[in-house]
């Protein structure tokens, strides 16, 4: 038998899943005649095996859970171990791992949903959060913001891509030993740094008025459901007319996105050089994507939106032309890596990780309900994590 005829479907109903895996990927409002179109047969043949799409997803969701579980229970009981399999699960799966992220994005208390079924039928799981019930407040706080770093990291690392191999797997390792070359500042020196205004420039009108219509526009339809009709709609004006300022969707989005990096890089640009240090400007880093987060947070909903589109029409957007040495040029220089060399790369990566897990941090917690006060000491909280490694769970 050839490796082709091995990789096939079982049967009919394997083969309807398995291209509803691949359905899903490409388009989240995908249909029971589109479903039946990609297996090559008629809707009616659907029916025989599942009701309706809903009973098809409820499917999805459980052997991705299930295999998740699988991963996890087939390793050594350690945090590196677990991290590697799910890593290296995702990366054979793409389909799997498209799920998934899309469902964190989209489906409300999906991440809540998939922590209690891994708790009730992992045994490792759930003894690690009936002794996590057993520790202070605080100490509980410290492991589930250690948690929430991980299940980002992973995800970062997981998307396959080639290019991006050596990177990710730096960043995977990282995630484990922290980096030990680097010293925390005091936290008199952290609190006098929390305490930098950080001021924006008035952004554009045009692309003021559009986040609001965007923000709307999700509040009213939720994120799968937006479309450009309901954004215009929000902004007072014909579709037609939306459609003369942008070509698409697709250049929406970019023009979003391209205005968010150029703010953060303005305020990089402005504040990191108040850092005596690489650490201590790591820290700016993170603070400087909280306050702009929390000094607008309709953006919150809309950069959920963007991810969300990013991820189901796979658009690649192209971004404002960056220097890297342009772009490094504010930071201190440090020695970190193999022999103790600066490296550029492992530099961007760091930056480019704290900025990615303080802004998911911050919008956890505004969707929590949390004050910036506590939001702020989650922020640390996650700064310690990324500097230390496992370290700071033991």
């Amino acid at each position: 038998m050839s490796k082709k005829e091995e990789a096939k479907p079982k049967n009919r109903k394997d083969q309807i899943l398995k291209a509803a895996f691949s359905l899903a990927q490409a388009n989240v409002s995908w249909s029971m005649s589109d479903l039946a179109q990609r297996v090559g047969v008629s809707k009616t043949a659907l029916y025989r095996h599942f009701s309706n799409r809903a009973e098809i997803e409820s499917e999805l969701e459980s052997i991705t859970l299930k295999k998740l579980l699988a991963t996890i229970e087939k390793v050594e009981n350690n945090a590196a171990s677990v991290r590697c399999a799910i890593v290296i699960f995702l990366r054979k799966n793409p389909d799997i791992f498209m799920y998934l992220t899309r469902n964190i994005i989209t489906v409300e208390d999906f991440e809540s949903k998939t922590l209690l079924y891994l708790k009730r039928k992992s045994p490792r799981i759930h003894s690690f959060f009936v002794g996590l019930e057993t520790l202070s407040a605080e100490m509980k706080e410290n492991h589930l913001i250690g948690i929430q770093k991980n299940v980002i990291t992973m995800l970062l690392v997981s998307f396959n891509e080639k290019s991006l191999l050596p990177l990710q797997n730096l960043l995977l390792s990282r995630n484990s030993t922290g980096f030990p070359e680097l010293s925390i500042p005091s936290k008199q020196r952290l609190d006098e740094l929390e305490t930098i205004r950080i001021e924006e420039d008035p952004s554009d009108e045009i692309e003021r008025k559009l986040l609001q219509a965007v923000a709307a526009a999700i509040q009213q339809q939720g994120i799968p459901n937006v479309t450009v009709e309901n954004i215009a709609i929000q902004l007072g004006t014909a579709k037609s007319s939306l459609y003369s300022h942008y070509a698409s969707k697709k250049a929406m989005l970019s023009k979003l996105i391209n205005g968010e990096i150029n703010t953060i890089l303005t305020l990089l640009d402005r504040y990191v050089m108040r850092g005596k240090n690489f650490e201590e400007q790591l820290y700016l880093v993170m603070l400087v994507h909280t306050r702009h987060l929390l000094s607008k947070p309709d953006i919150i909903p809309v950069f959920n939106w963007i991810r969300y589109e990013m991820i189901t029409q796979h658009y690649e957007m192209g971004r404002p032309d960056i220097d890297t040495k342009e772009f490094l040029r504010p930071f201190h220089p440090v020695r970190i890596g193999e022999n103790g060399c600066e490296d550029q790369d492992q530099r961007l990566v760091l930056i480019r990780w704290v900025a990615t897990l303080s802004s998911s941090c911050s919008i956890r917690g505004y969707e929590l309900g949390s004050t910036e006060k506590e939001i702020l000491k989650y922020i640390r909280i996650m700064y310690k994590h990324i500097l230390y490694g496992d370290k700071e769970l033991l």
